[in-house]
């Protein structure tokens, strides 16, 4: 049987930006029901962080979160599970009160919304699945992790060692050993994508902040028969890099740009007005956010991708900052900053 795994879906994204739910509604209506479609997937696990706000919901989207995924899901018949994330827990230290419960809990869909630890079967194969772990489920969490044969787990966990962005290193959490008796665990939670030992974090489905540029973004299907697991590369981007060289010829495709951020790195401007030629049609072709980096003088122009990291976002350069800091506690000056950096997002 084929299931299809997303995760941090995070409606309401960006303080609720239509740009964001846009691209959003692109990437469910043009490229993930499609599929499902053709290949008339009917099983769904959602790895948690439904929502964004962990305090509220938007009415635009809850419109959009139903529009969008509930009712498409169900108007497939398509057998749902969702499991709780921490952004769709109101409380820290208990997930009980969340956005499953209050939004779904009475409607006529009958998804299962997975708000304690639990093993769930798909055609005879048996799944453990997993919610955020807080102070409240933590011991029942146990308790059943360690009596449960099933072989794969699905949840939404926080393990060290595992990238939480590209580059930043999660170094708090749990051991990778507690989940030694699964063949294999898939978790929602840290954006990046990658595996280590048994443990698959699947990455989000879309693009979210600069952090996201160039990373891979999908879902995934697993058998359960087989335990494979196919990914499935999400075609739509929302933040672009264009490396300006006007030393020699250039084409651009600036109808890919709509609506979409785009970083402009300027290696050799020798003609003034053809520039702004350029950011004129760029301009036209309904972009939303241009950033230019006139950084020419100081970057390595034998390397493109030497080029393209000195431009880099917010967080690559607060991650050479720390790394030039005199500290024995440099890995949790990383995690804070990096934290404080993804919160200050969410308030734009």
């Amino acid at each position: 049987m084929k299931v299809a795994l997303i995760t941090d879906t995070h409606f309401g994204v960006r303080q609720n930006n239509i740009i964001f739910a846009n691209h959003m509604k692109k990437f469910y209506h043009e490229f993930f029901f499609p599929y499902l479609d053709k290949h008339n997937i009917k099983h769904l696990i959602h790895l948690g962080d439904l929502v964004d706000n962990r305090k509220h919901i938007n009415y635009i989207t809850a419109r959009n979160l139903e529009k969008d995924m509930m009712l498409p899901i169900h108007e497939r018949g398509i057998e749902a599970h969702f499991i709780v994330g921490n952004h769709d827990s109101y409380y820290k230290n208990t997930i009980h009160v969340n956005a499953l419960r209050e939004l779904y809990s009475k409607s006529e869909y009958g998804f299962n919304l997975v708000m304690d630890p639990q093993e769930v079967t798909i055609d005879n194969t048996k799944l453990m699945m997993i919610p955020w772990i807080c102070p409240e489920n933590e011991e029942e969490t146990f308790e059943l992790l360690n009596k449960t044969d099933a072989k794969y787990a699905f949840g939404h966990l926080e393990v060290q060692g595992f990238e939480m962005y590209r580059g930043s290193v999660n170094h708090h959490g749990l051991q990778t050993n507690i989940f030694g008796k699964f063949d294999q665990v898939f978790s929602g939670h840290f954006h990046h994508k990658s595996t280590r030992n048994n443990i698959t974090y699947l990455g989000s489905p879309y693009e979210m902040t600069w952090s996201d540029y160039n990373d891979w973004r999908g879902f995934h299907i697993f058998d359960t028969e087989t335990g494979d697991l196919e990914e499935v590369r999400n075609p739509h981007r929302l933040f672009y890099k264009i490396i300006y060289d006007d030393s020699k010829p250039q084409k651009h495709e600036y109808n890919i740009y709509e609506g979409c951020f785009v970083k402009v790195i300027v290696r050799t401007k020798k003609d003034p007005t053809a520039f702004d030629i350029f950011l004129d049609k760029l301009y036209r072709s309904g972009v939303y956010d241009v950033a230019v980096v006139d950084d020419h003088m100081n970057i390595d122009q034998t390397n493109d991708d030497d080029l393209v990291n000195e431009a880099e976002d917010t967080m690559t350069i607060l991650k050479k900052y720390i790394s030039g800091v005199q500290t024995s506690n440099q890995k949790k000056l990383e995690a804070l900053l990096m934290n404080l950096y993804h919160e200050a997002l969410d308030l734009e």
